[in-house]
């Protein structure tokens, strides 16, 4: 089952920082077990709107919730959008994130005691975008929220899934 409903922008932020906090701490386990898991959380939370794109005149932020309510794996193979009467377009977080990400973890290889937080901070959010916005897979029973940004009123959506096999899609999906 997947929802999509109208979310304010603290509420999008909050959503950013705990999946961008998860990332983060995958990423540099080290920062994490050194410091309290809130001040990391509050300070991603001053960084992320310096990294996030601003929101164009009419658009909002979307909260989008997967939920596997069955006990078989689902893989979600594919988001897609449009604003009728407009055609679907998909969005591929892996090929427009992949190539910042690999250039992020480059300079902060190369200098890992010296990286900037904001640096470290651009690398998970990036990383939590394809995770959570990418192709991924559900475990039975297993939730997955995440926010969208830039959003039309008058936005659909539609989820692409396998499971057992066989191929899915979600009914068409519009604003709650």
């Amino acid at each position: 089952m997947v929802t999509v409903e109208n979310i304010g922008q603290e509420e999008a932020l909050k959503i950013v920082t705990r999946a961008t906090l998860t990332e983060y701490c995958l990423q540099f386990p080290s920062d994490c077990q050194n410091r309290s898991s809130a001040e990391i959380e509050t300070a991603i939370t001053r960084a992320l709107p310096r990294l996030l794109n601003p929101l164009k005149a009419g658009q909002g932020y979307a909260k989008i919730t997967y939920k596997n309510a069955t006990s078989n794996p689902i893989a979600v193979t594919q988001f897609k959008y449009r604003r009728p009467p407009g055609a679907w377009t998909t969005s591929n977080s892996e090929s427009v994130y992949g190539p910042r990400i690999q250039t992020l973890r480059s300079m902060i290889r190369s200098g890992v005691a010296s990286a900037v937080f904001e640096e470290k901070v651009e690398l998970a959010l990036m990383s939590a975008t394809i995770t959570n916005h990418g192709t991924f897979t559900l475990g039975p029973s297993e939730e997955k929220v995440w926010r969208l940004s830039n959003v039309n009123p008058d936005a659909e959506f539609q989820v692409d899934f396998t499971q057992n096999g066989a191929s899915y899609s979600t009914p068409i999906l519009r604003l709650r």
